[in-house]
This record gives C-alpha cells, structure tokens and sequence, in this order.
C-alpha cells in the first residue's frame, strides 16, 4: 500500500525521536496489518530499541518481539 510505504518512509528519518512505545507500536501496526515495511525500517527501529532498552516496560518489549518475528525479522542483538 501507497499509504504504508509512505508512513516507512516517513519513520526511517525520524526513528531516533521514537521513544519505547512507539517503536513497540510501530512495529506491532506492522506486524499486525501483516505488511512488511523492509529490513532497511526494521533494522533502524531493532538498533533503536537496543539503545533504549532498558527504558522499555516489558508490555512494550514484548509486543516488538512478536513484531518482530511476525515480520521474520531476526535480529540477534534483540535476542
């Protein structure tokens, strides 16, 4: 989808201002609309989740791990 792809490009310049929940967020939409939005967005939102991670609450991590392996997205340093 036009839309979809727009909202990836739109978060890949701004993916260091996410903040837990709207990594976690992001991620569960996509996973959830079972729309892969691209390792390139995934790679960004899993190295910014590494970075913040001991900020997010275990709802949050939870929920981007499901994202993530919904999407077959593995990223070693999440695990």
């Amino acid at each position: 989808s036009d839309l979809l792809t727009g909202i990836a490009t739109e978060a890949m310049t701004k993916i260091q201002n996410f903040n837990p929940q709207n990594l976690a967020n992001s991620s569960w939409a996509y996973a959830r609309l079972n729309y892969h939005p691209g390792d390139l967005l995934l790679e960004k939102i899993a190295n910014a989740a590494v970075a913040k991670v001991e900020f997010f609450k275990p709802q949050e991590l939870a929920n981007l791990i499901w994202a993530m392996a919904k999407l077959n997205y593995r990223c070693e340093t999440l695990l």
